[in-house]
């Protein structure tokens, strides 16, 4: 893994429409032509699809991590992601998720 920043300046329509952390991961995807963006927020997936780039969320790599045995279950991090990180999660996308892999 590297930390980089983008290096281009992103069109001044991203930058009013998303939040900046979301402009600066769109930028440096498009830059360094990610095969994959990892991006929560609806409006930064609607905004990256347009551009061209496939999307993945947090509950999406944790299912990955799952289906390829890095993970055991997820529901464990699920629950500590929501009780000590805050990280909101609907709960009909949280069953969901859970249920295509097991867990439901």
């Amino acid at each position: 893994m590297e930390v980089r920043a983008p290096g281009a300046t992103a069109p001044l329509e991203l930058q009013r429409r998303l939040h900046p952390g979301e402009t600066q991961a769109l930028r440096l995807a498009l830059e360094v032509r990610a095969d994959l963006l990892l991006i929560d927020e609806e409006d930064g997936r609607v905004e990256a699809r347009r551009l061209g780039l496939s999307v993945i969320g947090l509950l999406g790599t944790l299912v990955m991590a799952k289906n390829q045995g890095v993970l055991p279950a997820i529901r464990p991090v699920v629950e500590d992601l929501r009780t000590r990180a805050s990280f909101w999660m609907s709960d009909a996308l949280v069953e969901e998720v859970l249920g295509s892999v097991g867990e439901g």
